[in-house]
């Protein structure tokens, strides 16, 4: 097992790149190899270094043109819940001579016992897709529990003890030759994922250091970044700061399964979930960024650590469920499946169901979809300038109360009981210019005193609930 990954931190107060990844460089080939020598023809320059190696590939891998790879993998490699990267080259003027993706042009196989009995098998191209067309190093990229593969006895995914590469060629050829320079495993936790932290760090800062080997995020025109890999900003998990702002970025995670460029095969839905990992006194300032997601991960703004999160125009869409927490506040746009609001002061618009978990009051917000509110505590909440389009559940056994002010909510669950909505019309009263070191007094007809505040100056806006109205 030999790492070969470069070390990607830079000077100064430049950001630190997160590589808490494996990165094996296989080495030791299983079977036949017509020739192993650098091949600096057809267009693309494949050489014998510290990074890889090429072969000329015969038919010896059991009736497949191919090469397996075993050294590295110990006793088994656990791929299940992980997302795996083979870097691989087929020199262009071959490429011709492979067949279509759907008659195995390009094949990669996880094997999970000593021969090729226990394979799961991943079409990835052929002469019909880029990656059989275009010159150029891919980046294979495998999530083991996508289902769009084919499997040859019990393969398991948490004992994978070998990989191999094939091609099927047309007409008399039956060699062609690969370049592969390592198998990297990235975890889809937020632990394992990759990232930055550190002072001032911008996703262009990590694209252009991950580009040395080929994962992570990958630039595809100025402010334009595509996510390969579950990433994360900030690493509070092992105590590293980070002050962190974005400025009009958009970000991509590939849609799933597609054949039309790199970094884009054989995704599962819940392949690059994205996390804040951050602890107290950490900053993310992100102006006018897009989120852009084709596959339904988890997105992870549920941080409630005392850390500052400012959120101005920002855009998500795509993703699976999304969750705030009460660090994150600002403006923002959503389209995702599922939106949960842990405590975040959200404004703009949300175009789908939202879960409210705690006891958080709305304003400016416009909800495109229903509201299911479970704070599991009995709740008074106040809604200004707050629309929902579809209804407002109470999902706790609790009492909750929702004062509305230019607001425009509905339910189906009304009442005042555990587990019905009280929504209420409130009477709104502005003081103006209350002197300082005097008391405010609001008396009830009978006498008794509804509200007592001697800390108010200037001017001042109370509430009286509904049940006062007519009496104060």
């Amino acid at each position: 097992m030999t790492n070969i990954l470069p070390t990607l931190s830079a000077t100064g107060t430049a950001p630190k790149i997160i590589t808490k990844i494996d990165n094996y460089r296989i080495y030791v080939r299983v079977g036949s190899v017509r020739k192993t020598e650098p091949k600096p023809r057809g267009g693309l320059d494949f050489q014998n270094n510290e990074y890889g190696s090429s072969w000329w590939i015969n038919k010896n891998l059991d009736g497949y043109n191919g090469v397996r790879f075993s050294e590295g993998f110990g006793g088994g490699m656990d791929v299940s819940n992980a997302i795996m990267f083979v870097h691989f080259s087929a020199n262009a003027w071959n490429r011709i001579q492979i067949s279509t993706k759907d008659d195995d042009g390009f094949v990669v196989h996880l094997i999970t016992d000593t021969g090729f009995s226990d394979v799961r098998h991943y079409r990835i191209g052929g002469f019909d897709t880029k990656v059989g067309k275009e010159v150029g190093r891919h980046i294979i990229s495998i999530d083991p529990t996508y289902t769009g593969h084919s499997d040859t006895g019990n393969f398991d995914p948490t004992v994978v003890k070998q990989m191999a590469f094939t091609n099927d060629t047309t007409g008399a050829n039956d060699f062609a030759w690969f370049f592969a320079s390592s198998l990297v495993r990235v975890y889809k936790t937020k632990e394992g994922a990759t990232g930055f932290y550190g002072n001032n760090p911008s996703f262009k800062n990590y694209a252009d250091e991950a580009l040395t080997v080929g994962w992570g995020l990958v630039e595809l025109s100025p402010k334009t970044y595509q996510l390969i890999a579950p990433f994360k900003i900030g690493d509070a998990i092992h105590s590293n700061s980070i002050d962190f702002t974005d400025d009009g970025s958009t970000i991509i995670a590939p849609r799933s399964n597609k054949d039309d460029g790199d970094y884009r095969l054989q995704w599962n839905d819940n392949s690059i979930p994205f996390y804040l990992d951050l602890q107290v006194n950490d900053k993310v300032n992100l102006n006018g960024t897009v989120f852009d997601w084709g596959v339904k991960s988890y997105f992870d703004f549920n941080s409630s650590v005392g850390a500052e999160v400012n959120l101005t125009n920002v855009v998500f869409k795509g993703m699976g469920e999304i969750e705030f927490g009460s660090d994150v506040s600002g403006s923002v746009t959503i389209s995702s499946e599922k939106t949960t609001i842990n405590g975040a002061d959200l404004t703009g618009t949300i175009n789908n169901d939202v879960y409210l978990t705690t006891e958080t009051d709305l304003h400016d917000l416009v909800i495109n979809g229903d509201l299911h509110i479970d704070t599991g505590i009995d709740s008074d909440l106040i809604f200004t300038n707050v629309k929902v389009v579809g209804k407002v559940f109470n999902d706790s056994n609790k009492k909750l109360n929702i004062s509305l002010k230019n607001s425009d909510v509905t339910t189906d669950e009304a009442g005042t009981g555990n587990g019905e909505v009280n929504l209420l019309n409130p009477m709104y009263i502005t003081f103006k210019n209350l002197p300082a070191d005097n008391a405010l007094y609001v008396i009830k007809e009978d006498g008794t005193k509804y509200l007592y505040d001697d800390t108010q100056t200037g001017d001042y806006t109370i509430t009286i609930p509904k049940s006062y109205e007519n009496e104060t």
